[in-house]
């Protein structure tokens, strides 16, 4: 773990080696990292916010570590979610920070319907950001925000309106609703990945009044990014013989190097693809032939910086 200490950086010296031949502004071209794991809590109003920091061992100096933001579904915690889906693992194997936070009232207020009582997400989201960058060195052109089901509709809402710190978000099992839809004015591209099962009970890939047809999810985000109209489309191989079939589209190229993405997992339910825990039964099949932890890091290492 790397600390900022009296206004400085306290880093490794081949770091220091490397700034000083580079010259990459204020953050380090390579650090290391000592493990950390740990609930950090701040009050908003009258609403204690927590949220948990993982951070990976790195003894050896390397780039930058990104910042994932992970967004636990409604009536879930952040600790279920760290279960359900095993990112701590992949951010180990990949190197990233993961921050599992927490929504202060069972689920994430996503239209502000809570703002009166001093509720708000994008500020609560913003200030813990703001946290884990004074205690820990990370990528500030690589952060992601990754969310399932409610949490993915609070991610696409930060894509929405925190262009200015995210390079992208993930959604899984979560498409988008009409109404943040209709107030959705980024103010740069910004890469986008969905996850999303043709079998999702409660996020219908056809849609239905209060959500956008998938199809018209990507499209409003190939508009967004302004990309062009080539799309590249492919199946990907049954590794798990689960009744799933993951179908992908890439929308490329799009303004300043973003990406719009879409594994449609055919037969797949409202789940995290891959995860630790599978989603209940009622929720439908668990593909297992993605993995979304694999498909963050992979996320992270294709979508340009912010």
């Amino acid at each position: 773990m790397i600390r900022r200490e009296s206004g400085s950086l306290k880093f490794s010296a081949l770091g220091l080696a490397a700034l000083a031949i580079i010259g990459c502004g204020n953050s380090p071209t390579l650090a290391t990292y000592e493990g950390d794991d740990r609930v950090e809590s701040f009050m908003q109003a009258d609403f204690t916010r927590l949220y948990r920091v993982h951070v990976p061992t790195r003894a050896e100096a390397g780039p930058v570590a990104p910042l994932v933001l992970a967004f636990h579904g409604s009536g879930q915690t952040g600790e279920q979610l760290r279960a359900q889906s095993g990112l701590d693992q992949a951010a180990d194997a990949a190197g990233f920070i993961v921050v599992y936070l927490q929504a202060a009232m069972g689920g994430w207020d996503v239209f502000g319907s809570f703002q009166f009582l001093g509720l708000d997400e994008v500020a609560y989201v913003r200030e813990v950001i703001r946290r884990v960058d004074q205690a820990h060195v990370i990528d500030q052109g690589r952060i992601i925000a990754v969310g399932l089901s409610n949490g993915g509709v609070l991610a696409q809402q930060l894509g929405c309106t925190m262009t200015d710190r995210l390079a992208g978000f993930v959604a899984v099992a979560a498409s988008m609703p009409r109404l943040l839809a209709e107030n959705c004015r980024p103010s740069r591209p910004i890469s986008a990945h969905y996850i999303l099962g043709t079998a999702d009970p409660f996020f219908p890939i056809a849609g239905n009044g209060a959500l956008l047809p998938v199809d018209s999810v990507m499209q409003f985000w190939r508009r967004s990014n302004g990309c062009s109209r080539q799309r590249f489309r492919w199946t990907l191989p049954d590794l798990d013989g689960d009744s799933t079939t993951v179908y992908r589209i890439w929308g490329l190229p799009c303004s300043d190097g973003t990406r719009t993405e879409l594994d449609s997992i055919i037969g797949g339910g409202h789940a995290w693809p891959g995860g630790v825990v599978p989603a209940p039964a009622s929720f439908g099949p668990t593909s297992r032939d993605i993995s979304v932890n694999e498909e963050i890091a992979n996320f992270l290492e294709r979508i340009p910086r912010r």
